[in-house]
């Protein structure tokens, strides 16, 4: 355990107190008119399965927490697209976050319906996003919809983000073009880089510092399941993907 400690026992006890609320607020037509309250469950959410995972070894808590999250991105589209006033910006490629705690959880169709939503029009992502969620965004996306044809471009796009932006996240690239050749060695070569620059931004001034992500990498979780999905053999020996979690083929 690297969070400390009385960071995931808050979560762990405060959560059973407020999500009931925050849940209620979400159903409720009025307070969540525009979507916002059901963004605030999501987070909540995976924070609380990560935490009960790491102290109570909760298996079943954490894979119903990420799956409500992606259901709850789910349904912002549905809304979104039956003409329901939700904010544009709640439904951009920002969800690929929810389509991670989709494969995360292991449930794939849940992950297939929700990319299946995401990304329709590309000249508003690249307008109101930045290049590197754009590409990381795109390439999860095309990934979990078996769009072949796009891979090598979304590849591409990725890697040269990632060189630009945040070399922290080459391993993601790599994953990708590994299952991209159908390689399970590099995959898992990829995985090794993954979590080290995973590990990086959980130091210092890293964006993951001091957060549950410091014991648990949901999205190098969800990219394992989906190499799983194409039939690569996964074999990561890491307690930040726990091998439990990672669906077999």
């Amino acid at each position: 355990m690297t969070t400390p400690p009385d960071i995931l026992v808050e979560i762990v006890e405060e959560s059973p107190m407020w999500l009931p609320r925050l849940r209620a607020n979400a159903a409720d037509p009025e307070k969540d008119r525009d979507g916002c309250c059901s963004c605030t469950v999501q987070g909540r959410l995976q924070a609380y399965g990560v935490a009960r995972y790491v102290i109570h070894n909760d298996k079943a808590v954490l894979l119903e927490s990420l799956r409500e999250s992606a259901s709850i991105m789910l349904r912002l589209f549905e809304r979104f697209e039956a003409a329901e006033p939700i904010a544009r910006s709640l439904v951009g490629l920002l969800s690929y976050k929810q389509l991670y705690d989709a494969l995360a959880s292991g449930d794939l169709e849940m992950a297939r319906r929700l990319a299946g939503h995401m990304g329709r029009d590309e000249e508003w992502e690249r307008k109101h996003n930045h290049p590197y969620d754009v590409a990381f965004g795109y390439c999860t996306r095309d990934f979990v919809l078996n769009l072949r044809e796009q891979w090598p471009a979304r590849v591409e796009a990725l890697a040269a983000q990632c060189e630009k932006t945040s070399r922290s996240f080459r391993g993601y690239a790599r994953v990708f073009e590994a299952i991209q050749e159908g390689d399970s060695r590099k995959a898992n070569a990829g995985f090794v880089e993954l979590l080290k620059g995973h590990r990086r931004l959980c130091k210092g001034n890293g964006v993951l510092r001091q957060s549950v992500y410091e014991d648990m990498c949901i999205w190098g979780l969800g990219l394992a399941n989906l190499a799983g999905s194409y039939g690569l053999d996964m074999q990561i020996e890491d307690p930040l993907i726990p091998s439990e979690l990672i669906i077999k083929s």
